[in-house]
Formats: structure tokens, sequence, C-alpha cells
């Protein structure tokens, strides 16, 4: 008879609510498991401070793993207002170039807004009308001598063909009709 958990038992067992019957194990193999579980099932229980350490531990890491995620969104935050930021002012860009009054608006509003001079150095032709006409014109300048370039780029090359194949290259000798 083994016990098992103080409880005697024989073999094949009979324990309540479970039941073993290993017949290809002997009752040497048997008792040794049994002998290892009981060992481990006692073995298995942690002091308080122990329980504390381990929940202090995982506390760190939820801790670390929030802190890590509250990174990722701000930089992503970051990047969504950069973006925001660029569409913005590609708009207003656009819209200065159409629109007088707008224009006009624009200006007052960074003439009051942008205070510090080396922000102000950035943007010259939004803070005075003729430094905007003045980039309007070379930039219209610019455009014109590049389509030109262009153009006369186009009359100067010469036509591109698909490589047409040599008469007597590798492989004709077999071709050959006699």
């Amino acid at each position: 008879m083994l016990r098992v958990f103080g409880v005697g038992v024989n073999y094949p067992f009979d324990i309540p609510a479970i039941q073993i019957h290993i017949p290809e194990y002997s009752a040497t193999h048997v008792r040794r498991i049994i002998t290892a579980l009981g060992a481990y099932m006692t073995g298995a229980r942690k002091t308080i401070e122990q329980l504390i350490a381990e929940e202090e531990k995982k506390s760190e890491q939820i801790k670390a793993r929030v802190a890590e995620l509250k990174a990722r969104q701000k930089a992503e935050d970051r990047k969504k207002d950069a973006h925001r930021k660029i569409v913005v002012g590609a708009a207003v860009m656009a819209h200065i170039k159409i629109d007088p009054q707008f224009r006009k608006d624009v200006r007052e509003a960074l003439d009051k807004a942008v205070t510090e001079p080396k922000n102000r150095i950035v943007i010259p032709d939004l803070l005075s009308e003729q430094a905007f006409q003045d980039s309007m014109r070379a930039a219209a300048k610019r455009a014109a001598d590049e389509a030109a370039q262009t153009e006369s780029g186009k009359a100067a090359a010469p036509e591109i063909r698909p490589p047409q194949p040599v008469k007597g290259g590798p492989g004709a000798q077999g071709r050959q009709s006699a």
C-alpha cells in the first residue's frame, strides 16, 4: 500500500476524483512519480515575501511597458502634428499666390506671431509684399528657363531606338541557308 497525500491507496490508484491506471509502469516507477509529485507539491509553497517580490517585479515590468507605449504614442502624435503642419503650410502657401487679401491677412498674422529674428529670416517673402513679388518673378523666370532648357534638350537629343539584331552576329552561322 502506498501513502499519497496522507491517504492509503492501492495499485492501480483509486484517488477520489482521479483514477490512475498505468499498466506499462512498474510499481517502483509509480512510487517514484508519486514521491516526486508529493515533493513538488509540498515544496511549491512560497513565502509571502517571495510573492510580494514577484508581484513587485511584475508591477515594474508593467510600468516599463506602459512607459514604452506612452513614448511610442507621443512620437506618433509628433509625426501626425508635423505632417498636419506641412499640409496646412502648403495649402496656405498655394492660396497666398492666388488671393491678395489672404496674403495680406497672413502677412499681418505672421508679423504679429513670428518675433524671433532667426524665424523671420526664413520667411522674408511672406512678411513684405515687395519681397513676395520679387520671389514670384524669380520663380517664374526659373520655371521659364527650365522649360526652355527642356525644349532645347528635346530638339538636340537624338532619337533613341531599340537595339536591332546584327547580321552575322553570334549564332548567325547556324541560320544561314544554303
